[in-house]
């Protein structure tokens, strides 16, 4: 198989006979010589009830797998894939290969893309939060400095404990229930 054919854009894979035959450039019935093959525009795999008659260099048989290609013209036709073996040289097995390949390829980059935009949105989520957060802390601040400061029992305990290193020692249960609640 020539492997220039495969140096093109990753080839489609088309599901209905429609969506090549509706191509500007495409003909049912295409002559064309290994030399004048241009790239490989896609494959079919279409079941038995769909097949369709090769179009390449005046075979008509009917066929359910094969490729759509260009030739080096322009035109685009389609061929069974014993047809694209035996006059265009190449061979289904590899084209499907190549498909895996890219469709492989083009799965794992759409999966980084969405852990992308996961991450960006939990970047961002996380920003929302800590925003919140800060917000949050600021507030309790100024209601506790408030609430030391409006209460003289409350703001002595408060100053014992910062001279203990945060360790708030009640004289007794009934001083802590009083003082705490």
């Amino acid at each position: 198989m020539r492997d220039s054919i495969l140096d093109h854009p990753v080839p489609i894979f088309f599901e209905e006979v429609e969506q090549f035959t509706a191509r500007k450039n495409y003909s049912p019935a295409v002559h064309c010589a290994p030399e004048n093959l241009s790239h490989l525009v896609g494959k079919y795999h279409f079941p038995k009830a769909k097949w369709i008659p090769c179009g390449l260099n005046g075979c008509t048989r009917q066929h359910g797998r094969g490729f759509v290609f260009a030739t080096k013209d322009g035109k685009e036709g389609h061929c069974g894939r014993d047809c694209g073996q035996n006059h265009l040289g190449f061979a289904f097995d590899k084209v499907l290969a190549v498909y895996q390949a890219a469709e492989k390829a083009h799965s794992e980059q759409k999966r980084l893309l969405e852990w992308k935009a996961d991450i960006e949105h939990a970047k961002a989520e996380h920003a929302r939060i800590s925003g919140l957060a800060e917000i949050g802390v600021r507030r309790v601040r100024h209601l506790l400095k408030n609430y030391i400061e409006k209460t003289p029992e409350i703001s002595r305990e408060f100053w014992i404990a910062a001279r203990n290193n945060g360790r708030i020692q009640a004289e007794s249960p009934r001083e802590s229930r009083r003082l705490f609640g």
